[in-house]
């Protein structure tokens, strides 16, 4: 691994490239008691399915006031959506099971941001512009 580590209760990591990757959660309890876990994911930096064909729209890019998400399948919908901005901080975080979602970016400061599509196993980034 690349050695980073996070003390936070909900650690973020955002990934150089795309690829499989293997993820270990290590935890501890007050009592000392360490619990691991390793998981492989898939990153990939664009909005594809596993059958390469698109499954989201994102608009207006770049945006300035709200961006929209929205999944084209029924079957692609349920997903934990992450805006994240340059710095990997998460600016925004929803679980959702609507194949439409609208992101409020008008606090935002301008720059790139990503948005993190979760689904099981499998990672999906997105760039957008804020303006």
């Amino acid at each position: 691994g690349n050695g980073a580590s996070s003390t936070n209760e909900t650690p973020n990591y955002s990934y150089p490239a795309e690829g499989v990757y293997t993820v270990t959660l290590e935890a501890s309890d007050n009592c000392g008691q360490v619990s691991v876990k390793v998981q492989e994911i898939e990153v990939h930096f664009n909005a594809l399915n596993e059958n390469g064909s698109n499954y989201l729209k994102i608009y207006p890019n770049p945006a300035d006031l709200n961006v929209c998400l929205e999944f084209q399948n029924e079957s692609e919908k349920e997903a934990q959506i992450e805006l994240i901005d340059k710095l990997g901080k998460c600016k925004y975080s929803v679980k959702t099971t609507s194949n439409r979602i609208d992101i409020d970016v008008s606090n935002l400061s301008s720059g790139l941001y990503f948005i993190r599509i979760v689904k099981g196993n499998e990672i999906n980034n997105c760039k957008i512009i804020v303006q």
